[in-house]
């Protein structure tokens, strides 16, 4: 290995820089860095020690020190340089020219270049004979239909034609009525109805003078026939069971729609009034039952269902009554038996006298009912059951 001295140029840089050029310092003794590897370009991040070779932007250095991240041309106290690359030389003559070389290969095609402008318009060339004619396009959308017209006067009613051949059909007729108002008017007139078969497309209203209707081409069968006052469905009367035959007419008759089976103004007729104590039922006229304290209705002289009044017992808290005797409590109030109290001015209750005595109310004063001392505000009662 080859040991090269180098002058402590760094110590006379660093001697230079802190005293200054008046300064006057020993020359320090020569020191010798033996070369121990080479490593190439200098690298930031890399450690160097004494002895290692960079090269450095075109130089030569020897690390002095160990360090790590110092350049070699920044501070002369770590590094010292070797080579300095010399002056650049002038240039010499230029070579001859060589021979040339064989041709290259063509290159690819070059893009298409932009579409030049259209020329003007030739001039129009004669007509051609005309084609044939095409077939006929689809109809277009139908229109929006104009208004309706004025509705024209119902015509007469055509007679009835004969049932058709082979048909299983038949004929539904009626008259719908009312009793006139009022009690025993005995009238009986046509009233506007609907009239209608119950799970079958036949409806009609009745005519407004005569009250009559009528079903054609009727399947045959049984059928239930209703019929409705207009306006009011509450009032109908239904007609059951009711049966068509092929080729007939099946002729229902007059249908009643007010009630005939309990009115006692119309019982089973228009007009028949039920006399004094009877009802109607189904259409008749019943005598009623003697009312009796057990027959499970308010009548006779009850002033509650089966109490009360002058035949029945008392009735309980809560019935109706008319005076104090109607009450098991005997206090009547607002025409309702109510429960006794200390202040309702009756006897009632366990009251020895009109409220007083007895376990809840107040003993009574002197002259006053008793049954006992405590019943007395004097603690006596004599022997007659009065308060001393």
């Amino acid at each position: 290995m080859t040991i090269r001295k180098f002058a402590p140029v760094s110590a006379l840089f660093l001697a230079l820089g802190f005293f200054g050029a008046a300064v006057n310092t020993p020359a320090p003794a020569a020191t010798s860095i033996a070369i121990t590897n080479f490593r190439a370009a200098w690298v930031s991040t890399a450690a160097y020690v004494a002895g290692a070779v960079v090269t450095y932007n075109g130089a030569s250095y020897i690390c002095l020190v160990k360090n790590s991240g110092v350049a070699p041309s920044a501070n002369t106290s770590d590094w010292a340089i070797l080579d300095a690359p010399g002056a650049t030389g002038a240039t010499g003559p230029a070579g001859p020219q060589g021979v040339p070389g064989p041709t290259g290969a063509v290159g690819a095609a070059g893009a298409q270049g932009v579409m030049g402008l259209p020329g003007p318009v030739g001039p129009a060339g004669t007509a051609g004979a005309a084609g044939p004619a095409g077939t006929q396009g689809p109809a277009g959308p139908v229109g929006p239909a104009g208004s309706s017209g004025a509705q024209g006067s119902t015509g007469l009613t055509g007679a009835q034609g004969p049932p058709g051949a082979g048909l299983n059909v038949g004929t539904l007729s009626g008259i719908v009525e009312m009793c006139a108002a009022g009690m025993g008017m005995g009238v009986a007139s046509p009233t506007p109805a609907l009239v209608y078969i119950p799970g079958r497309a036949f409806t009609a209203y009745t005519d407004p003078a005569s009250g009559s209707f009528t079903f054609d081409n009727v399947p045959g069968g049984t059928y239930s026939v209703v019929a409705e006052q207009k306006g009011n469905s509450g009032v109908s009367a239904t007609v059951a069971p009711v049966t068509v035959s092929t080729g007939t007419d099946t002729a229902l008759g007059h249908i009643n729609l007010s009630n005939t089976q309990t009115s006692v103004a119309n019982c089973g007729s228009c007009g028949h009034v039920c006399g004094t104590n009877n009802v109607c039922s189904n259409g008749v006229c019943t005598p009623l039952a003697a009312p009796t304290c057990t027959d499970g209705v308010k009548n006779g002289t009850e002033t509650d269902t089966d109490c009360g009044g002058p035949t029945c017992s008392a009735c309980a808290t809560g019935n109706a009554c008319l005076v104090q005797a109607d009450c098991t409590s005997g206090n009547c109030v607002g025409n309702i038996c109510t429960a006794p109290t200390c202040t309702d001015g009756v006897k009632n209750g366990n009251e020895t006298d009109t409220d007083c005595g007895g376990p809840t109310c107040s003993p009574c004063t002197a002259g006053r009912a008793c049954l006992q001392g405590s019943d007395c505000s004097s603690g006596t009662c004599g022997v007659k059951g009065v308060c001393q």
